[in-house]
């Protein structure tokens, strides 16, 4: 069992979003569509750095650090959509996937589906099917959130610096 308690995230990551929605002078309502495409966008990027769809290449995955790092920027954008719909808890039990490359474009399906279905059960379902990439992967809960905090706290000095 590895189960993933984020209850501790949501408050962090809303923090972060109110910081940024201070300065860059815009709100959830007006970057809903945005965030969404920004996690499609580091889905891409994890994908990327996991290299397990690219079949012509010997090379192998980007040092587990690294995939890490693009993962954590997927969690803070689903903690940051949960909180548009009022969501500020979640424990789940990712599931490892037998193919690694079903479970990206699996999660990247339901990821979509939240453009036209901004709902608590599809958003659920997206996040669990997100969540469940880590066990696919192979990444433990404490891995996870300690790369959250890792990114966390770069996306802080990030605001501080105008970037």
């Amino acid at each position: 069992m590895n189960k993933i308690v984020l209850d501790d995230l949501f408050p962090l990551q809303k923090q972060l979003d109110e910081e940024i929605h201070l300065l860059h002078k815009e709100s959830y309502q007006t970057t809903k569509s945005k965030r969404l495409l920004a996690l499609l966008v580091e889905l891409g990027e994890f994908a990327n750095e996991t290299r397990c769809f690219k079949f012509w290449s010997l090379k192998g995955p980007s040092p587990k650090d690294v995939v890490l790092d693009e993962y954590a920027d997927g969690l803070h954008f689903y903690l940051s959509l949960g909180l548009i719909l009022g969501i500020d808890s979640l424990s789940y039990e990712p599931k490892a996937a037998s193919d690694p490359t079903e479970a990206i474009l699996l999660a990247y399906e339901k990821a979509v589906l939240l453009h036209s279905h901004f709902d608590e059960k599809t958003y659920l379902e997206g996040f669990h099917s997100f969540l469940d990439l880590s066990a696919t992967f192979r990444f433990t809960g404490k891995e996870v959130k300690d790369a959250y905090l890792k990114k966390l706290a770069v996306n802080h000095q990030r605001q501080e610096n105008k970037y």
